[in-house]
């Protein structure tokens, strides 16, 4: 983190104030506690006896919780992977070799992890379901999963011995669209080395899942058989039931050392307070200084660990909560502004920008042989219907060929408007045989679709598409020399008589397509 200059010391006034302030703290807690010393004793065993139940369902609520925390990460931890813009390409373009090999090494990183697989929206595993220890349990509660069953009750599987696990599954969405599911399995011995930690002397804790199977027992306390005579808890974000029996000390002893500590309590309540005193001015001191540094990081575009934003004290905590909640609102603000720059206004597709982004990534796949073609896309005649009918009814035949090509382009593929009446789409896992009759399904829908155009502003004949296409697959050219090869099949239909499309699909080398090679590169492709 850039470092940010040191601020100047509190003042001595500020400090006298607080000064005095905690003197006159001290006089009240001397008061208080003189009187509590005179009843204490009197009502600590009442109360803590009292309190004896409580205190052991309080102890059940936290060891519920804790496991409950510990589900939430890996529950977390596989939401993130399933968040992943890889993960949704992977499923998207399906390539299971990589998939496979993707899972195998993300698993080695998750801790307890037993497998881990991506599976498509019709159930099929990613890779080898036995290489990545999907057993025919998992692989049921997969498709049972995918016909819509409960994500957030983790199935426990218990059929071979020693591969005890739990599963979690999260769909996986590109494009607003489910295109599969994340699938992983952790083994039980996560759960019963955090209960080996939690248990204490005297303690039994017990854990089944929601079919009423044991998964997690440990103590030396009562036998299973009697813990399940105990009040029962639901563990968070599961539906497993966790049983506990606690044998709390009595509360006599207890009560006589109470009453001894709070004789003590004042001597170190005194000496506590001034050192308080003096340290209060400096906290207060950094949290300004932690407020400055906050904006500071703003100012700089970058973000504060959550551990970088804490206050010293709870009453100054929700002030630094309140500017950190600021700044991560800023912050999603300017990706929605870094989005919308991305997007052209009147279609909704890309921009150049945008487009450039995506395609960048999609050569890549067509470098791997992914069928891939480039198809771009101008408006016969359209200057002419703009000049003559006005500039709104140009808006309006340009966003209804947008709307056209959104109808008959997929989710993985790229579709974007550079200006004027110049359109581009990348077609991705698309073979080059199918390209022209696309371009024949979108130019005929388009002029089926401008005849409502046409009534409204008495246009007398629609506008045609001229379109010039490239192969990608294994051509190893940046996307630029990719464009300038379209477009010139592009300027050979515009020259041909328009309203048709030149496809160019022969192969070639361009892995180093500079400005002095670039001549040759052309020369190869025609």
């Amino acid at each position: 983190m850039t470092p940010v200059e040191p601020k100047p010391p509190i003042g001595r006034s500020a400090a006298e104030s607080l000064a005095h302030f905690n003197l006159r703290y001290l006089a009240i807690v001397f008061c208080f506690v003189a009187l509590a010393s005179a009843i204490l004793f009197s009502v600590s065993r009442y109360y803590l006896n009292a309190g004896r139940e409580d205190e052991v369902s309080r102890q059940r609520l936290l060891i519920a919780q804790d496991i409950g925390h510990l589900l939430r990460f890996y529950t977390d931890t596989v939401e993130n992977i399933a968040n992943q813009t890889l993960v949704s390409d992977l499923l998207v373009f399906g390539d299971r070799a990589l998939a496979h090999t993707w899972a195998l090494q993300t698993s080695n990183l998750l801790p307890k992890s037993l497998g881990l697989a991506l599976v498509m929206e019709d159930g099929t595993v990613m890779g080898d379901p036995i290489q990545l220890n999907l057993g025919q349990q998992c692989r049921h509660y997969i498709s049972d999963t995918l016909r819509g069953g409960n994500l957030n009750v983790p199935p426990v599987h218990a059929d071979v011995e020693g591969l005890e696990h739990f599963d979690i599954a999260k769909k996986v969405f590109a494009e607003g669209e489910q295109v599969g599911m994340v699938f992983a399995s952790f083994s039980l011995e996560l759960l019963q080395q955090r209960i080996d930690s939690l248990v204490m002397n005297g303690e039994s804790i017990l854990i089944k899942d929601g079919e009423g199977g044991v998964i997690a027992h440990t103590g030396t306390g009562s036998p299973a058989e009697t813990l399940l005579n105990q009040e029962a808890i639901t563990i968070p974000g599961s539906g497993w039931k966790l049983y506990m029996q606690s044998a709390l000390p009595s509360a006599t002893g207890f009560s006589y050392v109470l009453a001894i500590v709070g004789v003590l309590v004042f001597s170190g309540l005194g000496y506590v307070i001034v050192l308080m005193s003096r340290r209060l001015g400096r906290v207060f001191q950094q949290d300004i200084n932690l407020i400055h540094d906050r904006l500071s990081a703003l100012k700089l575009g970058f973000r504060m660990n959550a551990a970088e934003s804490g206050s010293g004290f709870k009453e100054t905590q929700q002030i630094v909560e309140q500017i950190g909640t600021l700044v991560d609102e800023i912050d999603h603000y300017q990706v929605e502004l870094k989005n919308l720059s991305a997007t052209d206004d009147l279609t909704g597709l890309f921009n150049r920008r945008g487009f450039f982004e995506r395609a960048s990534y999609v050569t890549q796949v067509a470098n791997r042989g992914v069928p891939c073609a480039l198809v771009l896309f101008d408006l016969d005649h359209f200057k002419a219907c703009n000049d003559r009918y006005g500039h709104e009814c140009g808006d309006q035949v340009l966003k209804l060929f947008a709307d056209t090509l959104k109808r008959r382009v997929r989710g993985s593929d790229v579709c974007a408007r550079f200006g004027g009446d110049e359109f581009a789409v990348i077609l991705v896992n698309l073979d080059q045989e199918a390209v022209i009759p696309w371009y024949h399904q979108v130019a005929e829908a388009f002029v089926e679709e401008q005849k409502v155009l046409m009534g409204q502003y008495g246009i007398s004949e629609p506008c045609t598409l001229s379109s010039g296409a490239i192969s990608m697959v294994n051509l190893h050219c940046r996307i630029e020399n990719l464009m300038r090869f379209a477009a010139e099949q592009l300027y050979k239909v515009k020259q041909s008589g328009r309203g048709d499309i030149s496809l160019r699909n022969r192969t070639m080398s361009c892995d180093d397509c500079d400005d002095h090679s670039l001549q040759r590169c052309r020369e190869t492709a025609l």
